[in-house]
């Protein structure tokens, strides 16, 4: 999730996460820290020292990120419609997320059950074999 948190930023933005990762206080660079800080903490993805340790920074900073967020969402209605924005395209990119892992768990219960299934075959082919093995020795 932290991961596409980045890259929606970082194309909404138009930084990279190079720079992102620079110590420069540059507004545009500290914004689209900011916003990573606001969804990653907003997502629950981790502690707030752990989101700042994938930043270069500390808590205090992801907690100061957060509040400056949430006063644009407060203050400002341009800013408030594209942290809005992001918000939306990130729901549907967790949905999506969250669809793709329904599938790949869908598909590992499919090879369980066809697994069992091959025991199944196996244990069944055996038995027959046993099965015609006995016919045999009785017409004998």
């Amino acid at each position: 999730m932290y991961k596409l948190i980045c890259r929606l930023i970082c194309q909404g933005e138009g930084v990279t996460m190079h720079q992102l990762l620079n110590k420069t206080r540059e507004v545009e660079i500290v914004y689209a820290r900011q916003l990573i800080m606001y969804f990653a903490k907003e997502a629950n993805i981790g502690s707030l020292a752990w989101i700042g340790s994938k930043l270069g920074k500390d808590h205090a900073t992801v907690s100061h990120g957060w509040k400056v967020i949430n006063n644009y969402i407060e203050t400002d209605k341009v800013k408030r419609q594209k942290i809005a924005w992001y918000g939306e395209k990130l729901g549907l990119l967790t949905e999506a997320n969250v669809k793709i892992k329904g599938v790949r768990d869908n598909i590992k219960k499919l090879k369980v059950e066809i697994s069992r299934a091959e025991t199944r075959i196996i244990n069944l082919q055996l038995a027959v074999k046993g099965l015609e093995k006995m016919v045999n020795e009785l017409n004998l």
